[in-house]
């Protein structure tokens, strides 16, 4: 979600964010950068936090953001949360892939690339869709290149990364 914060900065969009140690400093920088914070994960307060959500978009409307995949993994294999979240409130789902050839990552689980101040990130988005299954989320991003396997690993081996593959959903 990192290098798809300044992109989308601004816009009065939800975001949601772990409630992790991790997902503190990840709020602070949402909350700088004009993003409404919820915090919540598929372990930790996610019910809680989809069902704020989807009040929220009922009432308001806007985007939200989070990251598909969960806090305990496995890495890119999307959660049901944003399945139901389109179901419960009729909004469709766009997926967001970003790419950056500068930068580092970070360890743990999830392997979040972080780019270099100044570096181009490049984001590909889908047409909005309504998913009915989380595969139908991961089919979007996969969808998003045309050899997801090989962009990703020619990225990851210009970053000096051989396992990193960002993904995405808003």
């Amino acid at each position: 979600m990192l290098p798809c914060l300044r992109a989308f900065a601004h816009r009065d969009m939800r975001v949601l964010v772990s409630r992790s140690a991790d997902g503190d400093f990840a709020a602070a920088v949402a909350r700088r950068l004009g993003y409404r914070v919820v915090r919540g994960s598929s372990s930790r307060g996610g019910v809680t936090a989809l069902r704020a959500l989807a009040r929220a978009l009922g009432a308001e409307g806007g985007w939200v953001a989070f990251v598909a995949d969960g806090p305990r993994g496995p890495r890119a294999v999307c959660k049901p949360g944003p399945v139901w979240l389109a179901e419960k409130t009729g909004l469709p789902v766009v997926a967001v892939r970003a790419y950056a050839r500068y930068g580092f990552t970070l360890g743990g689980w999830a392997r979040v690339r972080v780019p270099w101040p100044g570096t181009r990130v490049a984001l590909r988005s889908s047409s909005p869709f309504h998913p009915d299954t989380p595969e139908a989320i991961e089919a979007a991003m996969d969808a998003l290149s045309p050899h997801p396997t090989k962009t990703a690993a020619r990225a990851d081996h210009r970053a000096g990364n051989q396992k990193t593959r960002d993904r995405q959903v808003l």
